[in-house]
């Protein structure tokens, strides 16, 4: 008997190339979505951070060339023309000097203008913020009154909601704080927010 070495056919090697073809179409795009899913996280990251950097630095400040500024939690008071989307308070800085300080949403970017009035005179300190929301708590002496988007009377008030949007590769995310004025008692509202 004669013995042959045995060794692949023709349709043998096309089935298996098929089968490598259907395997490597998965791993592309299993791959693929995983870039989509880290995309979209990164996204949803950075648009959070850059939200939560815009709330911090509204209400706890900054500080150039030595010299530090409070934000709103030392703010002394509002100044006129403060509304909805629009923060403009006055402090004193770490030097003595007094200042009014504007912030306002403006192209995609948080504006900060230090003794100015327009935002394209102002300083972009946080980029990719689409949206300031802000509402305003007047203290009466005790209590808190319900929160207004424009203040009839800024010198009034002790309390501001502060409220960034920002929008990064497709993702948007809000966050939230709330920062009591200088002077102002620690208080609950009677839904349940603590200033």
């Amino acid at each position: 008997m004669k013995r042959r070495d045995r060794g692949l056919t023709l349709i043998e090697i096309l089935v298996g190339i098929i089968m490598m073809g259907f395997i490597g179409a998965g791993l592309v795009v299993l791959l693929g979505r995983a870039y989509e899913s880290q995309y979209m996280l990164l996204g949803q990251n950075g648009s959070n951070a850059n939200a939560r950097q815009a709330v911090d630095l509204i209400e706890d400040g900054w500080s150039a060339s030595g010299v530090t500024y409070p934000g709103l939690r030392g703010a002394t008071a509002l100044a006129n023309g403060t509304n909805a989307s629009d923060l403009r308070y006055t402090c004193t800085d770490s030097a003595g000097t007094s200042h009014t300080v504007r912030y306002v949403a403006y192209n995609g970017n948080l504006i900060r203008c230090l003794d100015g009035v327009l935002p394209v005179n102002g300083k972009s300190v946080v980029q990719n913020v689409t949206s300031l929301t802000l509402s305003y708590y007047n203290w009466n002496g005790t209590s808190w009154d319900a929160p207004v988007s424009i203040p009839a009377a800024p010198a009034s008030i002790g309390a501001v909601c502060v409220q960034a949007g920002a929008s990064l590769k497709g993702q948007n995310r809000t966050v939230q704080g709330i920062a009591r004025l200088r002077g102002q008692r620690c208080t609950i509202t009677a839904s349940g927010k603590v200033f």
